[in-house]
């Protein structure tokens, strides 16, 4: 019985320490097939203690749990409801009662718009979308992608704010890890103090991970509107952040010209930014840790096909102050893209001095050779005037001038082709050192991130 004792408390202490929430030393969980051998009420009994990201990699592995995971899980679902899913609500009219992991919605609209194009449809379809919205089991809900389209109709754009204000006083924003909101720049309006502020959004802004794009398409409404309604929208929404990851995606700018713009947030840790070159904020984040940035392509302040890290997108300059617990820019660490941009300097100022072809000596300025041509490349004579007056010949060294036959042809004015080849590849080296911005297709922001 000792024996037996023993051996139990040998195998039960790595389950617990393998189980247990509060372990310094738990580790990602990674679906294999072996779980498929477990019996089914064990499988199930796993999957509430799972997050989404990892219940939909369970059903990714093999077909047996896919199945026992959609029996009890709805991974995906979109509203309004798709015909495909209404047929499957006919055959098993209880399967809405199984929780939603991730919902996409698009498309909304009040139903007065909409209901010409439902005659032909099933009665679930025909029902308006905040009745659908409550019909569906969201007890388990995470991930939210909303996508408001470009309208210029002032009814449909009221209904989506009434459908924000339905979904935060439901408690549906207050229980998301991730939001992807995909809207346009006139939407920041609606956030100012003098409007609505944030009040029918506020869970909303409060997730572990937000998402926001403004997309790149203009409606009639916001081509009327000013740089610095923009700059005013923009400012005040990332001020209300409160999401410890952020990502904003910028389509473009309303005008070609540098708007000036401070993004001020004491909440965000990790921030990744996708917009245009000239997008150049001036960044006032006091807690963030982590800065990832890519661009469109579009209006680079630098070079159109160099997009330097820490020229493009964003300025080193408007960053470094206002982000003291900075770790990682751009995927570079801090202390590594600082010893990049001193090691640049110096080779630029030292490229200068190459092509002035000069030195300080003093209070005066001294030519140097390039080195490189024939004349650089000769060895004294020791025949020549110049020669003879040099002490290593015997002579006195009062003139000073260089042997007749090592004239430098830089310094005399001529042309030196390999003196331009070597800066060439000086210039060539710069670029390797610092890392370029990513550039991305801006199409792909426009759809939703769940798959």
């Amino acid at each position: 019985m000792a024996n037996d004792k023993h051996k139990v408390k040998r195998v039960s202490q790595p389950v617990e320490s393998q189980c247990s929430a509060t372990s310094p030393h738990s580790f990602p969980f990674v679906p294999t097939d072996i779980l498929s051998q477990l019996p089914s009420c064990v499988v199930w009994q796993l999957l509430s203690y799972l997050d989404t990201d990892s219940i939909v990699s369970l059903a990714g592995v093999n077909t047996t749990l896919r199945q026992l995971v959609i029996a009890r899980f709805n991974l995906t679902m979109t509203l309004p409801i798709t015909p495909s899913f209404a047929n499957y609500l006919k055959q098993n009219p209880y399967s809405h009662n199984k929780s939603v992991l991730r919902l996409r919605i698009s498309h909304l609209t009040p139903d007065y718009i909409k209901q010409d194009k439902m005659d032909h449809s099933s009665h679930v379809q025909q029902l308006p979308i905040s009745k659908q919205l409550l019909l569906i089991n969201l007890s388990s809900l995470t991930t939210l992608c909303l996508h408001l389209e470009q309208t210029d109709n002032v009814d449909i754009s009221s209904y989506r704010l009434a459908f924000l204000a339905l979904l935060q006083s439901t408690g549906v924003f207050k229980q998301l890890t991730k939001l992807h909101l995909t809207t346009f720049k006139s939407f920041l309006l609606n956030l100012l103090p003098e409007n609505f502020g944030s009040n029918f959004m506020k869970d909303a802004l409060s997730v572990d991970k937000l998402v926001i794009t403004l997309s790149g398409e203009q409606s009639t409404k916001e081509k009327e509107e000013n740089t610095e309604d923009y700059r005013k929208g923009l400012e005040n929404f990332v001020s209300m952040v409160k999401a410890r990851k952020f990502v904003l995606n910028i389509g473009n700018e309303p005008s070609n010209k540098k708007i000036v713009k401070i993004l001020s947030n004491d909440y965000i840790q990790c921030f990744e930014l996708v917009a245009p070159c000239n997008f150049q904020p001036k960044l006032k984040m006091s807690r963030v840790r982590e800065l990832n940035m890519s661009t469109t392509g579009q209006n680079c302040p630098v070079q159109p096909a160099s997009h330097q890290l820490g020229k493009c997108v964003l300025d080193w300059r408007m960053v470094r102050d206002g982000c003291p617990r900075l770790k990682v820019f751009g995927g570079v660490n801090v202390k590594e893209f600082k010893e990049m941009r001193v090691k640049k300097k110096k080779e630029q100022e030292f490229m200068k001095k190459v092509r002035a072809r000069t030195v300080r000596v003093g209070k005066h300025k001294r030519r140097l050779r390039c080195g490189e041509c024939e004349g650089c490349k000769k060895s004294n004579c020791g025949k020549c005037r110049n020669c003879k007056d040099m002490k290593m010949f015997g002579g006195k060294g009062t003139g000073r001038q260089a042997c007749e036959g090592r004239k430098c042809q830089g310094m005399a004015g001529g042309k030196v082709e390999v003196k331009k080849q070597s800066q060439d590849t000086a210039r060539e080296g710069l670029a390797k050192d610092i890392p370029k911005v990513p550039v991305v297709n801006w199409t792909k922001f426009i759809l939703c991130s769940i798959k």
